[in-house]
């Protein structure tokens, strides 16, 4: 398509240097990680909703958290949780931060980093939408670092091990959420 539309249409050298630098700085770090973006659609926002307590306060960390959309409505569907999210990309975690800023930073933190040098041990809710490469490796992270009674999830991708529970949704982009009790 932008190789037909560019043989019809004159671009400005100065906004394809712009678009380049917006796709640099939220699909880069898929070169070394294998991990591009994607989002968790409303579906399974409202199925990992579920999952979380209403009646008590819990801890929930979203590894690769990207623009913070699920950081933000979870937020506001569990007003008793405290939401942290790590992305790895420089855009979509700008973005985050300005979504989410208006929870506050001590109910709602979206951080620019990589989750790897983070403990897990700190979280009653682990969330991974990631890709395939990294699953086994995020699960061996997970088991060596939460704590007994926790709870890891895991969208669409499996960690190699049979999950403890099973979520799906039925949509335009039916998902599967597995829940790995620790």
């Amino acid at each position: 398509f932008a190789v037909v539309l560019s043989a019809h249409v004159t671009i400005p050298p100065w906004l394809v240097a712009i678009i380049a630098g917006i796709l640099s700085l939220t699909y880069i770090t898929t070169l070394w990680t294998g991990v591009p973006l994607y989002t968790t659609h409303r579906p399974m926002v409202e199925a990992i909703a579920n999952e979380l307590p209403k009646d008590r306060p819990f801890t929930f960390i979203d590894l690769g958290s990207g623009t913070g959309w699920l950081l933000a409505r979870l937020a506001e569907l569990r007003p008793n949780g405290v939401f942290v999210g790590y992305e790895v990309s420089p855009l979509p975690a700008w973005i985050a931060a300005l979504r989410t800023a208006r929870f506050g930073a001590k109910r709602v933190s979206a951080r620019y980093g990589d989750f790897w040098k983070h403990p897990l041990s700190d979280y009653d809710f682990v969330y991974a939408f990631l890709a395939p490469p990294p699953m086994a490796r995020i699960w061996r992270k997970a088991q060596s670092e939460m704590r007994p009674g926790s709870v890891f999830l895991s969208y669409n991708f499996h960690t190699g091990e049979i999950p403890s529970r099973v979520v799906t949704t039925e949509d335009s982009r039916s998902g599967t959420l597995f829940i790995h009790e620790i």
